[in-house]
């Protein structure tokens, strides 16, 4: 989770940067003993909000178990049929990759096709729900923090850096789709933050002694906060008995 995080605003930064300046993810290490500038991106912490009262499992709901149906889109092509041997409902599209699409503002579903208003490109992806199975779902809020570190020989240099790399940042954080964690695709557990919203909390600024070095250092804070959905969903559901009639005869 944390890792696609980053991943989105390395990508941004390093579109806006076109190359100049050297990115890396992770813990802040600072630059290295050849290096006088570097931008560096790291998401530290993701906490899900309290729950109330004392129960772990206060608001867990049944799991179903989900497949992930995916399509490459050339632009040309408006519809997208689910193959015969893929189980289950369509109950979310997204386009692109975590990006979700709207039903009836950005697609239709008929069935088992799913109409787009207008042709997408790159990836869709929809995902299915089957039948039920043993585990949980569970949605909470929760918060992630993230910082952008960026340093440079010079206050001049540094400044202007900063304010490149604040604003491409910044525009990455309009219109955040879904987050998802790198879990083994096959464990049946996935983890999710949806609807994401960032807002900038802090800006810093100082001197820090690098080995023989010093560098100016700049540092802005973000903090992003959305529905964290946690899902367990392991094999089938047990089977379960349903009384359906009850017969008595009377003893004479």
């Amino acid at each position: 989770m944390l890792a696609a995080i980053e991943h989105h605003f390395v990508t941004a930064l390093d579109a806006a940067l076109a190359d100049t300046v050297y990115l890396k993810t992770g813990p802040s290490t600072g630059p290295s003993p050849s290096m006088t500038e570097l931008v560096e991106v790291f998401a530290s912490r993701l906490e899900p909000s309290r729950l109330e009262g004392d129960s772990l499992t206060e608001g867990r709901e049944p799991a179903f178990l989900t497949q992930v149906q995916r399509w490459t889109a050339d632009g040309t092509t408006s519809d997208f049929e689910v193959p015969a041997d893929v189980w289950g409902d369509v109950i979310e599209v997204q386009s692109p990759p975590g990006q979700p699409a709207s039903r009836g503002d950005d697609y239709a579903l008929e069935g088992r096709r799913v109409r787009f208003f207008r042709p997408p490109t790159g990836e869709v992806v929809a995902i299915l729900r089957g039948g039920p199975a043993r585990g949980f779902q569970a949605k909470q809020l929760a918060e992630v923090s993230l910082s952008i570190v960026v340093w440079g020989g010079t206050i001049e240099r540094t400044d202007e850096l900063f304010g490149e790399v604040l604003a491409a940042a910044l525009a990455a954080t309009v219109g955040l789709g879904h987050f998802e964690a790198g879990l083994p695709v096959n464990s049946g557990v996935r983890l999710r933050l949806l609807r994401p919203v960032a807002a900038l909390t802090g800006i810093t600024r100082g001197r820090e002694k690098l080995g023989r070095k010093q560098l100016v250092c700049a540092s802005a804070k973000l903090l992003l906060r959305g529905e964290l959905e946690q899902t367990v969903a392991l094999g089938t559901a047990e089977a379960q008995g349903l009384i359906e009639k009850i017969e008595y005869s009377r003893t004479p």
